[in-house]
């Protein structure tokens, strides 16, 4: 229930705020972007899933100790760092995207569109918001630097 948008040649990412409850009746404003190291990284899924993931990610990301996710626990993430773009799920690792730019959640496909045309990430995420009702601002914009 969100957007978000990476791209290696802005070496930005760009997400909503919207997030929901585990019901969905409920609507409230979450972060979705955070510096880890010299990474950022985009989450989308329930909330003790991605904590679980970013403290791994923080401790080192050890193969060997990877997070036990809850059986209907949901993650999919998004990395960009100095060496690509990555994407992850709760099996923990990394698949290198080829592609520029990339885009996850219920906003991906408007975001990827908008991307092809030329947005930048913040953009991509902007043009999502209009057509996709899961995802609304505000939006943030993370840099590499």
């Amino acid at each position: 229930m969100t957007t978000i948008v990476a791209s290696k040649k802005h070496g930005q990412m760009a997400a909503d705020r919207k997030a929901t409850d585990t019901g969905a009746s409920m609507r409230y404003s979450s972060r979705k972007l955070r510096k880890v190291g010299q990474s950022i990284v985009g989450c989308a899924g329930d909330s003790s899933s991605i904590a679980m993931f970013v403290r791994w990610l923080e401790a080192g990301a050890d193969h060997a100790d990877k997070p036990k996710f809850p059986k209907d626990g949901a993650l999919v993430s998004l990395v960009l760092n100095a060496k690509g773009l990555f994407i992850f799920d709760t099996d923990c690792e990394p698949d290198k995207i080829e592609q520029d730019f990339y885009a996850i959640g219920t906003g991906a496909q408007a975001g990827m569109a908008a991307m092809h045309l030329g947005a930048d990430p913040k953009k991509a995420v902007t043009i999502a918001a209009k057509v996709d009702v899961m995802t609304e601002g505000p939006f943030d914009v993370l840099t590499l630097r």
